[in-house]
């Protein structure tokens, strides 16, 4: 990642959590009020104006999803999916939030369900510095932000407390942009911190899109793409070798789903259509014994 400022891949997040914010209720699948403070001016404009014009927000959706196949449904979706996996885990008690790479991430802020959770968020300074300027008073005491460079693989146990119950860790959008040794040394620290039934939700790339995006098209466009603004992608994992990735960290995959289970699950029933790939995944799981 590029110094000395926020990321640009969380500055995309917060707008297309924003653009799908001015979506009708009735076929919204995600809700992000707060995400509009994270964009530029002109494009907060843009998106005022696409609550007062559907067409203008239907048009920009779609010119988004041709450009970038996936990856608009997948930034919507996941936040969905997410959502609810951390809704349940505090209804089955679990009362902490390990927010690991978390950009633009507002969370706690809009999920109800955190009101009386403990949120710690690790992530770059560059982008903590802009995220806490913006919210400003919006910020809980219970909200606490913690300043590394993951790619400097800073143990992280030296950073955060020590937790004696089970804890919820969040990777969203991050494992993409570490090394696969960064990786597994990663999960090899979590699983070190995290007591016995603590859960862990991540989305990864695909291995075989990150092979891909050497060649033609779609896949060499998107690494261009990151290539520019200094945010490659880095490494990509195997869904049919994930089980044994966990296993070997002490973790049980619990779940793991790609995009085109979106289309069941949260495009067909509002009738919403987008490009579908299975360039990405999400997957959750649960830490075991040893």
């Amino acid at each position: 990642m590029k110094t000395n400022r926020a990321s640009d891949t969380a500055h995309a997040g917060a707008f297309i959590r924003a653009l799908e914010s001015t979506v009708p209720a009735q076929k919204r699948i995600a809700d992000d009020q707060y995400a509009i403070q994270f964009v530029k001016p002109y494009l907060q404009t843009i998106l005022r104006m696409c609550r007062r014009m559907p067409t203008l927000q239907r048009g920009l959706t779609w010119v988004l999803d041709r450009y970038f196949p996936t990856v608009v449904a997948d930034f919507i979706c996941r936040t969905a999916w997410i959502d609810a996996h951390i809704e349940q885990a505090v209804a089955r008690g679990i009362d902490t939030l390990v927010i690991i790479g978390a950009g633009y991430d507002t969370r706690p802020l809009r999920l109800t369900c955190l009101t009386n959770c403990t949120v710690y968020e690790v992530d770059h300074p560059d982008t903590q510095v802009r995220k806490q300027a913006l919210l400003g008073s919006s910020l809980r005491p219970s909200h606490q932000f913690i300043p590394v460079d993951l790619a400097d693989q800073k143990e992280l146990a030296d950073c955060l407390p020590q937790f004696d119950k089970p804890v919820f860790f969040l990777l969203e959008g991050l494992l993409g942009y570490l090394t696969l040794t960064d990786v597994e040394k990663l999960f090899a620290q979590l699983a070190k911190m995290a007591p016995m039934g603590s859960e862990i939700l991540f989305s990864y790339i695909q291995q075989s899109f990150i092979q891909q995006s050497t060649q033609t098209g779609y896949p060499k466009r998107m690494r261009k793409y990151l290539d520019d603004r200094g945010e490659s992608f880095r490494s990509g994992l195997a869904s049919e070798t994930l089980p044994t990735f966990l296993a070997s960290c002490h973790f049980q995959l619990l779940a793991n789903i790609n995009p085109l289970d979106y289309a069941t699950e949260y495009l067909k029933p509002r009738q919403r259509q987008f490009t579908l790939f299975p360039i990405f995944g999400l997957a959750k799981a649960v830490r075991v014994e040893n």
